[in-house]
């Protein structure tokens, strides 16, 4: 017999797939329900809120994601300045699929702008925690700023998916980000 999906994950399926598509303003509660065929009854046993169920849909984002990253750059290769580079080459698979609808955590930001809201918070720690993964690929490279470096590591790596998200060619933006970073590895990591 199959497993049966809980209502708790229909939500969180239907409310990804759909805020992904729709934004988190834009989509009602209504649209939720129908999308997963679950009862305002459903939804409030499990959720108080819609931004209770946003901030689910970005957990599990999150989790899904960063483990997907982290794994397969870390299976790239032993080589930190590899495993950095290996950063785009996951990128360009990921922004190239059809259904790519830009990043949900830029999004939340943007629409949540308030710096104190949750949503915009977890979509903040999202973040910290990548450049964080990133930032300790710098040190083990030896960078003489392991800080700095992952900030311009990132800010490339997020520039890439926003330039994909408005201009699309996601084959040409993340060459370019990935081209961008090698010229950071050569400057940033000390002479031998």
């Amino acid at each position: 017999m199959a497993d049966r999906i809980s209502t708790r994950d229909r939500l969180i399926d239907a409310a990804t797939s759909l805020f992904a598509t729709g934004g988190y303003h834009a989509i009602g509660v209504s649209r939720i329900l129908e999308e997963a065929g679950v009862s305002r009854v459903g939804l409030y046993h499990h959720f108080r809120s819609k931004e209770e169920l946003i901030l689910a849909v970005l957990r599990r984002r999150d989790e899904v994601t960063r483990n997907l990253i982290m794994r397969e750059v870390e299976q790239a290769s032993h080589q930190p300045a590899e495993r950095l580079l290996a950063l785009f080459a996951f990128l360009e698979r990921y922004v190239g699929q059809p259904d790519f609808t830009g990043c949900m955590f830029l999004n939340a930001a943007a629409e949540y702008h308030d710096e104190n809201h949750p949503i915009h918070r977890m979509a903040t720690e999202h973040k910290r925690m990548m450049l964080s993964f990133i930032e300790k690929q710098c040190g083990l490279l030896g960078a003489d700023d392991p800080h700095l470096l992952a900030h311009q590591i990132y800010m490339l790596f997020d520039g890439a998916i926003v330039q994909i998200h408005a201009a699309g060619d996601a084959a040409k933006r993340t060459e370019a980000a990935r081209e961008a970073t090698a010229a950071l590895l050569g400057a940033a990591v000390p002479a031998q």
